[in-house]
């Protein structure tokens, strides 16, 4: 992998994928302008650092199966729009919070499951195509309207990744 920074341009070295930043931090004491936050997300984007957006919602635990199946169905179609990777987890261990917590987040109900969920992008301007091609296409309407849990309640954002280990 190349890597330069600041006063360092002409300096081009090789470094292992996996790499400790405060171990080069070390290494580098003393090398004006050598900035390891900048190279280490340099080299985390060089190395497949994606766009996520994450989701939580509450599910009624009758409608497991259903909401299976509804997530592969999605998942077919968001990954032909560019989706890399989705994941969807059911809640196992989901302790009530004094102050909050996830089901207090989606207002989840004594007979439903809190289900956490996340997709990979290669960039955020991938993410952004999907969506739009998310609202553009007549499948997707028919999927909202035929969910298997309240939409309304759902709570989900776009993250930019910071580790990724």
């Amino acid at each position: 992998m190349l890597v330069s920074s600041g006063a360092m341009a002409g300096l081009q070295m090789v470094l292992p994928v996996a790499f400790n930043p405060h171990e080069m931090e070390q290494a580098f004491r003393g090398c004006r302008d050598f900035d390891v936050a900048a190279v280490s997300m340099s080299m985390a984007k060089e190395n497949g650092m994606k766009y996520v957006e994450g989701f939580v919602c509450a599910v009624p635990a009758a409608n497991k199966e259903a909401y299976l199946r509804h997530a592969q169905e999605a998942a077919r179609m968001l990954k032909a729009f560019g989706v890399s990777r989705m994941v969807e987890c059911w809640g196992d261990d989901v302790p009530d919070g004094k102050v909050t917590d996830f089901r207090q987040a989606v207002k989840a109900t004594a007979d439903e499951v809190v289900v956490f969920s996340w997709f990979e992008y290669p960039s955020k301007e991938v993410r952004e195509s999907v969506m739009q091609k998310m609202m553009d296409d007549p499948r997707m309407k028919e999927m909202g309207d035929a969910m298997c849990f309240d939409g309304k309640r759902m709570i989900f954002g776009g993250f930019v990744p910071i580790l990724d280990e």
